[in-house]
């Protein structure tokens, strides 16, 4: 084969380099990516197993693409090559044998994920090249390397112990042991991926220069060849440092969690009678929702600053109050109490309620449903159901449904978005109030009133506590919690009244995400965690390690409240500053449980396998270097006694 490659009048020096290797090692991958610059997807973890089939990179490409054979030709050391790759089966020795002939350099690859294929250098493929071009040069190539990151621990292999034993025991063929093989069959030894590009070319590149020193000994005129360095070191694979995990909050379920109420009738303590039929709802609900029911039920300072749309004067209407001739707001005939009886307004008795008969039941179910969620179907908004709102003057519902009606129905996010503001502005209010209040907690010695409408609605463990012969706290009006923070209760029952996150200083929030783990509250806990992120993240900006011991603390803590996303993001944390927290606080880091540090240590950034290589490399590096100044040295030294010895024969002429 020439050695010579004419490309548009420029020569260039041609170098056959014959690919070879066990079956499905990734050889015409390879040849691909470097061929065509083109990689693989990493595997999904959804993905069935992969399913090997045969195939070959055709040598007639470069006589086909103009891209392959523009991308086939290069510099090396200052030297124009054409780089031809041959590719090969790994099962047919026969057909195998003719692409030996004539080849410059041959590059034997392994997959560091099968120790079989590994086995099989030496085994197989060595004598198989010392047969047929005993003289060739020989590139060892590790392929498959991003498989070292799946296995982080796989490369910390007892060094000391022999190279067979090692490879029984391991699942992944260590950079040590391929360097080892490399030198008992005189290779070069380099890793690639072809997933993530890494040590495509450097491969490529140091087999030219191989192939080129091997010719450099053939033709020792050719003075652009004496340039040409030998193989040179491989830095090792640094991954790309991870993202730090993000906290994500579930979706607020909280209009829909009323509306179940709202149709399930737990913890009633209203009923509308509406043409002789009955519906059942929650006051302290419905006067956080609309400043008309704040009216019928006495609690008018809910309303007062808290943004819901109310009208300049609510019209009024003669009426029956519990038994005696009075007044009540448009549309509601009459106000008694369930039980025929009433003590007193304080008292927390149901009621019923006489609607006006031009609203049917279906209209004013309908009208209850937006009151509890705050929105409707399209098909609900009709012209009787915005004459309903507009006589029991629900300001809210009437805009929402001549929207709809004017077909202008996109204007009702507005609509929505500020009747759950007001809404929850005025169930804010309610929290730790004697309106309406149904149960009392006794924390720390102190009392707590609360409503069960929201509790059961917000909290399935609460929902399960107050159902009737399930807990004991069901028949009890008063719930004692014993080793429990009285500020943290009540940001928890801030956040069930409102469905969003109560203020939080960062010394509460970890008081409030223990209670928000104990009554199964993940929203809450998400929450929590974000606060707590976000501070840390603050605290990070001027010094990172300045939060080292808070984030330690943090961990331990999540650990114990089930905030797996808080853990998740210390856990990042400390993995990606593993060295610079042992200094720091190594009590901390030893105090941690067996499993958490064997998590650490599985997502540590740079990996174990990086740091051991990367101290290799720096020694090897350095050895290189120290030889080439002794080289230069001796060079210096010779022609120095070359000068002094035409002296002396000089001076004796």
């Amino acid at each position: 084969m020439d050695e010579i490659d004419y490309d548009q009048e420029l020569p260039r020096e041609l170098i056959k380099c014959v690919v070879i290797g066990d079956t499905g090692v990734g050889k015409s991958r390879l040849i691909c990516a470097e061929a065509l610059g083109v990689g693989i997807l990493p595997p999904q973890p959804s993905q069935k197993q992969h399913v090997h089939f045969p195939t070959v990179f055709a040598i007639d490409q470069y006589h086909v693409s103009q891209e392959i054979r523009k991308r086939g030709n290069f510099k090396v050391d200052g030297v124009d090559v054409a780089l031809r790759l041959w590719d090969t089966f790994g099962d047919h020795e026969f057909n195998r044998k003719f692409a030996y002939q004539h080849a410059h350099v041959v590059v034997l690859c392994f997959a560091i994920n099968c120790p079989n294929t590994f086995k099989n250098v030496n085994a197989v493929w060595y004598s198989e090249i010392k047969r047929y071009c005993p003289r060739t040069p020989i590139i060892l190539v590790g392929t498959q390397s991003d498989w070292r990151m799946h296995f982080k621990n796989s490369s910390l292999v007892n060094v000391s112990r022999s190279l067979s034993k090692r490879m029984q025991d391991c699942s992944l063929v260590t950079p040590d042991m391929g360097r080892q093989v490399a030198r008992e069959i005189g290779a070069s030894y380099y890793e690639a991926s072809v997933v993530t590009m890494w040590g495509i070319h450097d491969v490529f590149e140091n087999a030219v220069r191989a192939a080129l020193i091997t010719r450099r000994q053939t033709r020792f005129w050719s003075s652009h060849l004496k340039g040409v360095s030998k193989p040179q070191l491989q830095p090792p694979y640094l991954p790309d440092k991870p993202d730090a995990p993000g906290i994500n909050v579930e979706v607020s379920t909280y209009k829909e969690n009323l509306l179940a109420l709202l149709h399930s009738g737990m913890c009633a303590d209203v009923e509308f009678l509406v043409r002789g039929q009955a519906i059942q709802a929650h006051r302290a609900v419905l006067c956080a929702a609309a400043p008309v029911f704040a009216e019928l039920f006495s609690a008018k300072e809910l309303v007062i600053n808290s943004g819901i749309r109310t009208p300049r004067r609510l019209v009024f209407q003669d009426a029956l109050v519990f038994g005696k001739a009075g007044s009540l707001p448009r549309g509601f005939v009459a106000i008694t109490s369930y039980n025929k009886t009433w003590v007193s307004d304080e008292c927390s008795f149901e009621v019923q309620v006489i609607i006006d008969n031009f609203v049917s039941h279906k209209t004013f179910m309908y009208i209850l449903e937006f009151l509890y969620s705050g929105v409707l179907p399209v098909e609900a908004c009709t012209d009787e159901l915005e004459e309903a709102a507009q006589d029991l003057q629900i300001c809210n519902l009437v805009d929402y449904v001549t929207n709809v009606l004017n077909n202008v129905g996109y204007m009702n996010t507005e609509v929505h978005s500020n009747f759950i503001r007001g809404m929850a502005s005025c169930s804010k209010k309610l929290v730790n109030t004697q309106m309406f209040s149904d149960i009392v907690f006794k924390i720390e010695g102190r009392i707590i009133l609360a409503h069960k409408s929201f509790l059961v609605a917000q909290c399935e463990m609460m929902a399960a506590m107050f159902m009737a012969g399930h807990f004991k706290e069901s028949g009890v009006q008063v719930v004692e919690f014993k080793d429990t923070n009285f500020d943290a209760f009540l940001k928890v029952l801030e956040f069930l009244y409102t469905g969003q996150c109560p203020c939080l200083a960062l010394d509460d929030t970890l008081a409030v995400m223990a209670l928000a783990n104990f009554f199964c509250l993940p929203r809450l806990v998400a929450l929590c965690e974000q606060v707590i992120v976000k501070e840390l993240q603050v605290s990070m900006a001027s010094d990172e390690m300045a939060v080292a011991e808070d984030v330690i603390g943090y961990l331990v803590e999540s650990q114990v409240h089930n905030a797996s996303q808080l853990e998740a993001w210390c856990i990042h944390f400390i993995s990606t500053h593993y060295n610079a927290i042992c200094r720091k606080c190594p009590k901390l880091v030893k105090n941690l449980d067996t499993s958490t540090l064997k998590n650490i240590e599985e997502k540590r950034w740079p990996p174990s396998w990086y740091i051991v290589e990367a101290d290799w490399y720096e020694k090897a590096a350095e050895q290189i270097n120290n030889e080439k100044i002794a080289e230069k040295l001796r060079k210096s030294h010779k022609q120095v006694r070359r000068k002094q010895k035409c002296t002396c024969l000089r001076v004796s002429a």
